[in-house]
């Protein structure tokens, strides 16, 4: 299982508070480039290369929270994106939100194309050829991107039958990895949505009884993928929640980047589809 947002990743300059060294577009790691790409299609900038982080979107960055500040985090973190420090001429406003820390330098540039066809680029990136050597990265990518997708569902899914969240820890990782190896998204949503619901029938029957939410869960999903596994069971389809819409981050994956569509990304993945 090859993992993308280790600190392996990351290079351990520390955050400069102005664009000291611009890069080239070309010389950034491919999954910094989706994420600021992402960034890009979820908050507002300007053509000074400034962005926004506190303003309001409609659209949603990643499928968690977690996710979300971790995209942020590894931006900043490789100077990609860095604070910008208010000029004695700019206005009131923008000053405060400086003073906050929400405007932020991008610090990028490509001197084949203008600043606004680089932004373009970014936000709706071209198909990843087969040949790419990134290709890998990007299979592995497409799965991680499912796994959050898959806790997100998860933690909607206990909050519909009124069960208290937990905090997801590393083995739910492991498991949903190995599980999206073998199954489709959808059908690791099946897994979820049935446990969870088993759990909350037993629960109410067993009215004032305690439940460690977090092992059951677990150990339900993990029985469960075991079961079909050797059993060779048909594991029907479950459609994410109307209430949940696609992400930004799921969106430039699957639309842009690999061109499978909304409904492909949850019902399958194969090397096959994704090169065809």
């Amino acid at each position: 299982m090859q993992e993308i947002n280790k600190d392996s990743q990351i290079n351990e300059n520390p955050t400069e508070e102005k664009c000291l060294d611009t890069k080239n577009i070309d010389d950034i790691y491919i999954v910094h480039k989706i994420y600021l790409g992402v960034l890009l299609r979820t908050f507002s900038f300007d053509n000074h290369f400034l962005i926004d982080l506190a303003s309001n979107s409609h659209k949603t960055l990643a499928p968690t929270n977690e996710y979300s500040q971790s995209i942020i985090r590894i931006l900043k973190v490789n100077n990609i994106i860095t604070p910008y420090i208010a000029l004695e001429n700019d206005s009131e406003k923008l000053k405060n939100k400086c003073l906050s820390g929400q405007i932020y330098n991008i610090c990028i540039h490509d001197s084949n194309v203008s600043k606004k066809e680089l932004l373009s680029n970014l936000m709706f990136p071209n198909k990843a050829s087969s040949d790419l050597k990134d290709g890998d990265i990007l299979i592995h990518f497409l799965i991680e991107i499912q796994y959050y997708e898959a806790i997100e569902f998860m933690m909607f899914t206990i909050e519909k039958f009124k069960l208290y969240t937990f905090d997801v820890d590393e083995r739910f990782e492991i498991l949903f990895f190995h599980i999206l190896i073998y199954y489709s998204l959808s059908q690791l949503f099946n897994f979820i949505y049935m446990t969870i619901r088993n759990i909350a029938a037993y629960k109410n029957k067993e009215v004032g009884k305690y439940i460690p939410m977090a092992n059951f869960i677990y150990k339900g999903i993990s029985d469960t993928y075991e079961k079909a596994k050797l059993n060779k069971w048909t594991i029907i389809n479950f459609n994410r929640p109307r209430e949940l819409p696609q992400t930004e981050l799921s969106k430039i994956i699957s639309n842009d980047m690999l061109v499978i569509g909304e409904s492909s990304f949850y019902e399958v993945i194969t090397t096959e589809l994704l090169w065809k």
